[in-house]
């Protein structure tokens, strides 16, 4: 993990108040009393799918001209202000004097996927003479490979510049999911916002689910479709192992294996099954030849992975640095397995953090981090709490 000191100054402000523009009143005087005086450089916004998003974003540029913002809807919405929250605002600014921030933004990913990252990423690199370090994205995962984006987006960005963030959400609707950028709304995109400079940070990726019953091999798939598994209907793998009832949907995700069958990252049905053809549909895509295995998880099971994640970032984080923030990045899919007990997620997390920490975060349709083992190696995750830590 970099383990660099620096300055590094965030203030963070929620509100709940569903009236968008008492809600940013709010904000906005939040803001600006823990700022005392400072002029941020950049922000991130998380929101609730039915506010005024436009509004949102021309109330903080009248306040804080041109500012680097980036942001997306959420299924949820995590700060050490309010915890979780519904249907709410949410906004970190970031001031430092030896770390730089720049924006980018991919359009027409649908269109032409390499061609947004390849903008997105043109549009943040060489903005400083400091060294990359960390990028987080909000991008628009809903219609394609999440997992293609992040790798095209990777290979934009070259080595020793990890990815995390959240995909944008639509209230579990799966049409339309926004993306925030500047003073302007977007669909169909990949906001970046790339920190330059030395920053001390650390990760942990956790699911807290249980893989059971025996492995097999995705034989056949396309895009988000997995035809056969074991040169079967998919759904027959299922129904081997959970029963001739099972219907595939966020409390059975797939765990995809690597090649010493231990576990890398999930895989989350969405809708029924195909009944003529056996096929089921993965929010995220599943390559040929992945190893695989059913997985379960209870409620409690759930809040321990929690837990987990933050205790492996605070393992991993430089012993001789302070944590100033927590990012957490969290599955739509764990608020809708976690229902009434949802708040207690990041309720939990806290405990394990010492107490004053920063919080920011959402819920989202994937999230997105490296693999613990392998910081180069990044993908969107389903059903997964993803902490970052930054010192």
């Amino acid at each position: 993990m970099n383990d660099i000191d620096t300055d590094f100054f965030v203030a963070i402000a929620h509100s709940e108040d569903p009236e968008t523009n008492f809600a940013m009143e709010e904000i906005i005087d939040t803001l600006k009393k823990k700022l005392n005086g400072r002029t941020p450089k950049a922000c991130i916004v998380f929101s609730g799918v039915n506010m005024e998003h436009k509004l949102i974003l021309d109330s903080i540029n009248s306040e804080w001209h041109n500012i680097k913002l980036i942001g997306c809807t959420s299924e949820g919405e995590l700060s050490s202000d309010l915890g979780f929250a519904e249907g709410s605002i949410s906004v970190i600014m970031f001031d430092s004097d030896s770390v730089d921030f720049s924006v980018g933004l991919g359009r027409n990913n649908m269109g032409d996927l390499e061609g947004a990252c390849k903008n997105a990423v043109s549009e943040v690199l060489n903005k400083s003479d400091k060294v990359p370090c960390l990028c987080i994205t909000t991008p628009d995962c809903l219609l394609l490979s999440g997992d293609k984006l992040i790798r095209l987006l990777k290979k934009e960005l070259g080595q020793g510049i990890p990815v995390f963030g959240g995909a944008a959400t639509d209230g579990f609707k799966f049409t339309t999911t926004y993306q925030f950028f500047g003073t302007e709304v977007y669909t169909n995109s990949i906001p970046i916002l790339l920190f330059s400079g030395p920053l001390s940070f650390s990760y942990g990726v956790r699911t807290g689910t249980t893989a059971i019953g025996r492995s097999g091999k995705v034989t056949r798939s396309e895009n988000k479709i997995v035809h056969e598994i074991d040169n079967k209907p998919a759904i027959e793998f299922y129904r081997s192992i959970m029963g001739d009832n099972i219907i595939p949907s966020f409390e059975n995700p797939l765990t995809i294996l690597d090649n010493q069958g231990c576990p890398l990252y999930l895989r989350t049905a969405v809708g029924l099954p195909n009944t003529e053809t056996g096929e089921v549909t993965i929010y995220s895509d599943i390559s040929v030849a992945s190893e695989i295995k059913i997985s379960v998880a209870d409620r409690d099971s759930l809040l321990e992975g929690s837990k987990d994640s933050v205790r492996t970032a605070l393992e991993r984080f430089p012993k001789d640095k302070e944590v100033k923030l927590a990012f957490f990045f969290t599955c739509a899919g764990r608020k809708y397995l976690l229902g009434t007990r949802t708040k207690e997620e990041i309720e939990l997390a806290k405990t394990v953090l010492t107490p004053g920490t920063q919080i920011f975060g959402s819920y989202g349709y994937g999230e997105i981090a490296p693999l613990e083992s392998n910081i180069e190696e990044i993908h969107l995750n389903d059903g997964t709490f993803v902490t970052l830590l930054i010192g």
